[in-house]
């Protein structure tokens, strides 16, 4: 990662710069799993939501308060490159962080019993319906999800609405206020219930989003209640993937979740470009209220072989 983000001032074309991003891409991933790995052997059982409501919450702030630096931060350092090669620099606290908590991290290791998976013990982990229908419905979820990031602010402009960047305010500030509000009682309420009503109140606003009341008001609300279920889903799906799975699993399950995540930001725009280049964004937004309602379903179905209601 620090390599990586040193870099991209050494770029001087696309195949260059082609090839540094695909070098930071999976720096990226490799350290993230790693990092998911060490961080999984930290969360208790019965707070499994509230750390991953966290997590969350840890994950949103850069990328909500790092582009509204940026005028900022560009006259600080002069440039791009400059701002990517400071980054490089906070990276490299990577490692006192990582070597603070590593003794620790062995010993839990080695009361779970965990290592290295086998190919069979892999085989019988993604032939447990349960794990797949969690994972299926987590694709459903971030498909939505990236739908919504990435067309919701083209729709507006389509109905003559301006300002629509207090969709992406509201929806950030519901989905974190709830996580730090609520978030202890996620792991009090049953889990695939509440991953069941979430969804369905997904699926009822998206439907209500696609209606195309052209108000900057009402992008507003949709952007609060779209924001909440974005807040109370993501935590509770990784807690239930979490608590469904044996302490073997554990590290590898939660990496698979947060692969459904990368999963949709990459299909969801295929999807969306599809649509809108054949129909309207309101045929976009039903079809993400579809999603969310066959994410319900995957779970329900599966209720009755492993989870309880």
């Amino acid at each position: 990662m620090v390599g990586a983000l040193a870099s991209y001032s050494l770029a001087r074309g696309f195949w260059s710069l082609v090839l540094i991003r695909s070098f930071h891409g999976l720096a990226f991933v490799v350290l993230g799993a790693a990092l998911t790995a060490i961080l999984v052997g930290h969360i208790p059982q019965e707070r499994s939501s509230q750390a991953f409501g966290y997590v969350g919450i840890i994950t949103i702030l850069p990328t909500t308060v790092i582009p509204s630096l940026f005028p900022l931060l560009i006259e600080t350092f002069g440039g791009f490159n400059q701002i990517l090669l400071f980054f490089a620099g906070v990276t490299i606290l990577v490692f006192p962080m990582v070597l603070f908590v590593k003794p620790k991290v062995e010993g839990l290791k080695a009361q779970a019993g965990t290592g290295r998976l086998s190919r069979r013990e892999i085989i019988e982990d993604l032939t447990d319906g349960r794990v797949l229908a969690v994972l299926a419905s987590m694709l459903m979820l971030y498909c939505g999800n990236a739908l919504v990031f990435f067309f919701v602010a083209g729709y507006a402009t389509s109905l003559g609405v301006s300002g629509v960047g207090i969709f992406f305010t509201l929806s950030t500030a519901a989905e974190l206020g709830v996580r730090v509000v609520v978030g202890s009682h996620f792991d009090r309420m049953n889990k695939p219930r509440l991953i069941c009503l979430t969804m369905l109140f997904l699926a009822l606003s998206y439907a209500i989003l696609a209606c195309g009341w052209g108000a900057l008001l009402f992008f507003a609300l949709m952007g609060l209640l779209i924001g909440l279920g974005w807040g109370v889903a993501l935590p509770v799906f990784n807690g239930l993937l979490f608590d469904l799975s044996s302490p073997k699993y554990k590290a590898f399950n939660t990496n698979l979740g947060f692969q459904m995540y990368q999963a949709g930001y990459f299909i969801g725009p295929f999807i969306g470009g599809y649509v809108v280049a054949r129909w309207e964004f309101s045929v976009l937004f039903c079809i993400c209220a579809g999603l969310s309602v066959l994410g319900a379903a995957m779970i329900l179905m599966r209720h009755s072989r492993g989870f309880k209601f």
